[in-house]
């Protein structure tokens, strides 16, 4: 349900917005988390791609889009490189107090 009021509230700001401007959803597909680590495994997500990888791919993406998309909901799903270290371990998580 959170999905959809989010999708919702951005929709509602692409009508607001002046038309050089936009607003979208962004998905970011399969991501390695803690949490995808407690729920499927250590093993199986540290296959999954660094936050700061996906980010890494995800800005120019974002840069580029046109305001003729505003309103969408749109997946960003990044591509792992076998030469970016930074993907080869999982990503040390820092808990919040």
């Amino acid at each position: 349900a959170s999905k959809w009021a989010i999708e919702g509230l951005t929709q509602a700001l692409a009508q607001e917005l002046p038309a050089t401007m936009g607003a979208v959803t962004l998905s970011p597909g399969a991501v390695y988390t803690q949490a995808l680590a407690t729920i499927h495994g250590a093993d199986k997500a540290s296959t999954y791609i660094a936050p700061q990888s996906w980010a890494a791919q995800a800005v120019p993406y974002l840069l580029g889009l046109s305001p003729a998309l505003s309103g969408q909901a749109l997946t960003f799903t990044a591509v792992r490189s076998p030469q970016c270290t930074t993907d080869t371990a999982p990503l040390a998580l820092e808990k919040s107090d």
